[in-house]
């Protein structure tokens, strides 16, 4: 046994309520150690039978790292990787048994072979039998033969023989597809390549993932017949009909193909178009409910109004014409062409799209001659429609959120660039999986000093990867791109199928209100004035000092009476901000005090500070330098309903501080 000066291998053991195998695991390889140094490192996931206490008092060189709770396989795993130091890294189930120079087998194959980057030992029942850990990947036809009642119908189907390599006797080395996750040696360097066990499996799949990521970067995954061990291989999946294993299997398929599977990359690379037909048909529906309702309501009305009300069938013609009418104002004033950044912003967007539409059935109503036409039918039905329109639209963010929160329909996102900014994104996408991106790597010409991520080349690889990898969305964070480089990448990413955001120089200045145009034979990038100034200063002013006036009436007696009751520390800052904002001083919406916005003279041309404002309403922790931008991007983009969807936000979520006041003496 070697276990001195620096580790050849680190062995990486994954515990949950497993103490019994875990100890015959652990003895069976300090009895049959490896001849090179090597490591034990015990992740365990909250075992509550004793684990922890076996292994510090008979093991205690094994390195133990504690999780809280079952944090679960593949998070265990990479938290035993980067705990431990070693070239291969030797995961092993805590139901295998070592026996003599297994292990050594792998390290000389690994020694041997640079460019495999897995491989597995041959696996024993208990029995001595054969156990088949080396198989080809999954197809639908055989997750059926495996996962239903179909394997029973047809054990000897061919497509189950070929998948789990049957007709071979498994007695010479050979590259596979992929290798059972119970014994795999990976070699470091390869996963710090293609990166480490994909988290969103909780259990099963990572092993299935893991190799096929290793062969998509050309790393070898091979069987080596001479490492021979014993697994017991508890399946507890296949005990029950339905339990919480199986129900975990399930889960990983489902995220192997929603990661994996071309037909679903097909549909996200198309996902706008899916998203338009899921609004259109929420729409449809919402439109023909709204309808009824409105009907019923000029039912009830039917003795208060003069005119006659007709059968449903008399209005078919009006139905018809209010369906068409509302869904071509909702496309033209793109409603499904452009995603709202929230739930406010949707709701915002439809009510502007049925008043519009409200307007229209109003004025033909009007020039109609026909007695079927319905004008209090059009009345009720333009709030109708706007509640459970936007009912629809948020029921469906809603449920795509979900989806995201649980790390489904991911975008495969590349960045390309270094340094600090680049180290700051990875860090935002990995601590906010609602963004609903996968960073599948970084591209740098410079060396990376950490990454989340593995850096899968140079900036000028981006077209090989974007193909390799399937990337949906390019990130350029490089902040000594020039603008050459951006607008040729930009010229390319048509020809790549990928959308591109820019996160440099460029990105400081260009916004919704910039465009690109030529003057004089060159392009330049517009600017028209900013939306903040002039006229809309004066309105937005009103909008303040009327909402103030509005709420200082509303809310003084209700402080007078609280002020009594001991507890009108609250409605005092109200009125202390109602009072700034009728004075001129503040705003409801705005910028935050302290931006800076003065020019060569001195002069402030800052707009009013705000109670809140978007720095206050973000979804991610943000610098000043952020925040900075958010208020330069309100100031040229301000219109109303920006100001009424940061209010609502704002009231939705506790703002993150206060903007303060401006003293201007």
């Amino acid at each position: 046994m070697n276990t001195m000066g620096s580790p050849v291998v680190s062995v990486v053991i994954v515990s949950h309520q497993t103490r019994d195998l875990l100890e015959a695991c652990l003895r069976s390889i300090y009895e049959h150690p490896p001849s090179a140094p090597f490591e034990i490192c015990v992740v365990d996931n909250a075992s509550d039978d004793g684990t922890r206490e076996m292994i510090r008092q008979q093991f205690p060189r094994v390195r133990l790292v504690e999780n809280r709770d079952n944090a679960g396989y593949s998070r265990a795993v990479n938290e035993g990787f980067r705990s431990t130091t070693a070239p291969y890294v030797l995961v092993v189930n805590p139901d295998m048994v070592v026996i003599e120079g297994a292990v050594d087998a792998l390290i000389r194959f690994m020694d041997s072979s640079p460019r495999t980057g897995v491989a597995g030992g041959k696996l024993l029942n208990p029995d001595g039998s054969l156990q088949h850990s080396a198989r080809t990947f999954y197809n639908f036809r055989i997750l059926l033969l495996r996962r239903t009642f179909l394997g029973r119908l047809f054990p000897g189907a061919k497509a189950l023989r070929d998948h789990l390599m049957l007709d071979w006797d498994h007695d010479d080395v050979r590259e596979v597809d992929w290798l059972l996750g119970a014994c795999l040696m990976i070699r470091r360097s390869a996963a710090k390549d293609v990166g480490l066990m994909d988290e969103r499996y909780f259990l099963y799949f990572e092993d299935v993932d893991l190799c096929y990521k290793m062969k998509q970067r050309g790393w070898g995954v091979v069987y080596v017949p001479d490492a021979v061990m014993y697994h017991h291989h508890r399946r507890e999946s296949a005990r029950r009909v339905i339990n919480r294993p199986k129900l975990w299997h399930l889960n990983s398929v489902f995220h192997f193909y929603d990661k994996w599977g071309g037909s679903l990359q097909s549909v996200k690379r198309h996902r706008k178009l899916v998203r338009t037909i899921a609004f259109l048909l929420s729409d449809i529906v919402a439109v023909n409910l709204a309808f009824m309702v409105a009907y019923l309501v000029r039912c009830l009305l039917r003795s208060v109004l003069v005119k006659p009300l007709f059968g449903m069938g008399m209005y078919l013609d009006l139905l018809l014409f209010i369906n068409v009418t509302t869904l071509l104002v909702f496309a033209a004033l793109g409603l499904y062409r452009t995603r709202a950044a929230s739930w406010v912003d949707e709701v915002l967007a439809v009510a502007k799209g049925a008043s519009a539409s409200f307007l229209v059935l109003m004025a033909a109503t009007f020039m109609s001659q026909t007695q079927f036409y319905s004008r209090t039918l059009v009345a009720v039905f333009w709030p109708s429609v706007i509640v459970l329109a936007s009912l629809g639209r948020v029921f469906l963010l809603r449920v795509h959120l979900e989806l995201r929160g649980f790390q489904f329909d991911l975008r495969r996102v590349l960045l390309v660039g270094g340094g600090v900014r680049a180290m700051e994104i990875q860090q935002r996408i990995r601590e906010n999986p609602r963004l609903g991106c996968e960073l599948v790597g970084v591209l740098s010409s410079e060396p990376m000093v950490e990454a989340y991520v593995p850096v899968l080349g140079r900036p000028e690889d981006v077209a090989r990867i974007v193909r390799e990898m399937k990337i949906h969305e390019v990130i350029l964070a490089d902040p000594g791109i020039s603008e050459e480089k951006v607008a040729e990448f930009l010229l390319k990413s048509r020809e790549y199928g990928v959308d591109v955001r820019i996160v440099a120089n460029l990105s400081d200045v260009l916004t919704r209100t910039a465009r690109v145009e030529e003057f004089l034979g060159v392009p330049v990038a517009f600017f028209e004035r900013s939306a903040l100034f002039g006229m809309n200063a004066a309105v937005k002013r009103g909008l303040d000092a009327i909402g103030a006036v509005l709420g200082l009436v509303v809310i003084a007696p209700v402080a007078g009476v609280a002020v009594l009751a001991g507890r009108g520390a609250r409605f005092t800052r109200w009125l202390s901000g109602f009072w700034e904002i009728l004075r001129g001083r503040m705003s409801f919406v705005g910028p935050r005090a302290e931006l800076s916005c003065a020019d060569g003279a001195g002069r402030d041309y800052r707009p009013r500070p705000g109670l809140t404002g978007p720095w206050a309403t973000a979804g991610l922790a943000l610098g000043s330098g952020e925040k900075d931008l958010l208020d330069a991007f309100y100031i040229q983009n301000w219109s109303p309903g920006m100001d009424l969807r940061i209010l609502l936000e704002s009231l939705r979520k506790p703002c993150r501080g206060t903007s303060g006041s401006k003293n201007d003496g």
